[in-house]
C-alpha cells in the first residue's frame, strides 16, 4: 500500500498539466470532492480502479498485471478531497481551481509494467489509436525499473513505471482510445479506455 501511495504522489511531483475528459464544473468539482469523502475507506487500488485499465489479454489481475491509469480533473480532485479527509483538513470548492490550476491542456497516463529484466522497458513506445488515427505522445517519463520480490522475498522480476502525456486537443473525450505500449523486449500490451464512461 505504501509503495503504490508513493508512486501516486510522485506522478504529481512529475506531471506536467493535464486536463482530460470530463468538463469542470461547480457540479462536478462537489460530486468529485464527495466521491473522496465516501472512498475514504478504500485501499488505493480500489479507490483508482474506475481509472484504471488492465492490458487486454492480462491472465489474472492482480497488483503485478501490466496497467495504465488515466488521471482526470474528477480524478484528482477526489483524490485530493479523499487525502484532506485523511489529514483532517478542510475540503473546498474553491481549493479546486488550485488543485488543476497547472494541469490543463494535457491528457496524462501513468503506465506500470513487469518484466523479466531491468531493461525490459528502456526503449518502450506509447501510441494512441482513436478511430482511425494513430497520436503520438507530446512527452514521456520513464522512471526506474524497481525489483519486485515474490513471497519469500525471492526476486520475481522488475517493474516499471512511466509517465505518458498527450495534447489534450488531439483526443476526443467522447470516443474510445486504444493505448499501445510497444517494450524492448518486444512485448505489445493494449489498453482500452472507454473514455466517454469515465468521469
Amino acid at each position: 500500500m505504501k509503495k503504490v501511495l508513493v508512486v501516486f504522489v510522485v506522478l504529481f511531483v512529475w506531471a506536467i498539466p493535464v486536463f482530460a475528459v470530463a468538463p469542470v464544473t461547480e457540479d462536478m468539482i462537489l460530486e468529485a470532492q464527495a466521491y473522496g469523502r465516501a472512498k475514504v475507506e478504500l485501499e488505493l487500488n480500489e479507490f483508482l480502479a474506475p481509472w484504471t485499465v488492465y492490458a487486454e489479454k492480462a491472465e489474472k489481475i492482480s497488483v503485478s498485471s501490466d496497467r495504465i491509469l488515466l488521471h482526470t480533473p474528477y480524478l484528482m480532485l477526489a483524490y485530493d478531497a479523499c487525502h484532506k479527509m485523511r489529514a483532517g483538513q478542510p475540503i473546498k470548492v474553491t481549493d479546486a481551481e488550485k488543485i488543476l490550476a497547472d494541469y490543463a491542456g494535457y491528457h496524462v497516463f501513468t503506465v506500470t509494467l513487469h518484466g523479466e529484466s531491468p531493461a525490459f522497458a528502456e526503449k518502450m513506445t506509447t501510441v494512441a489509436k482513436q478511430a482511425n488515427k494513430t497520436i503520438l505522445p507530446y512527452g514521456v517519463k520513464l522512471m526506474p525499473p524497481e525489483a519486485v520480490s515474490a513471497a519469500g522475498g525471492k526476486k520475481s522480476g522488475y517493474s516499471v513505471h512511466a509517465y505518458v502525456y498527450f495534447i489534450d486537443k488531439e483526443i476526443k473525450a467522447d470516443q474510445p482510445v486504444t493505448l499501445t505500449v510497444t517494450t524492448t523486449d518486444a512485448k505489445v500490451r493494449n489498453f482500452h479506455f472507454d473514455l466517454p464512461n469515465i468521469r
